[in-house]
């Protein structure tokens, strides 16, 4: 088993190819989101309604999606990511923190650097 850093390297990997497979298996099945801001994504999900959003977006967004990790950054629990990726139309920077365990992500916290403009593109 690689690192907590690998892991995340993995999922943000198959995030931007829109692999909603490969996404569903780097998370355990009782993972949670946290989506923050004002939109249709927003509030606190499972793995399956969050599976069901993240389709959503790769169909929207033409199969794939822009992400560049700028750092990773991982402790004995979590890790960091601080990226840029386009969402929803918005190329926008966030600080990921996930929690890793037995080599799946369980928790994941999304930091917006601009909400407003994903809050609004999302509500579109």
């Amino acid at each position: 088993m690689g690192s907590k850093a690998d892991v995340v390297r993995e999922y943000i990997a198959a995030i931007a190819a829109g692999d909603v497979e490969g996404v569903a298996a780097m998370v355990s099945d009782d993972v949670v989101f946290h989506m923050p801001g004002r939109n249709v994504t927003s509030g606190d999900h499972t793995k399956g309604p969050w599976l069901e959003m993240f389709k959503g977006m790769v169909e929207r967004s033409g199969g794939s999606m822009q992400v560049e990790v700028h750092d990773l950054l991982e402790s004995e629990d979590h890790v960091v990511a601080l990226v840029r990726r386009t969402m929803a139309g918005v190329d926008s920077r966030a600080a990921i923190v996930l929690h890793v365990a037995e080599g799946k992500i369980t928790e994941v916290w999304p930091f917006e650097g601009d909400q407003y403009a994903i809050d609004e593109a999302m509500s579109r």
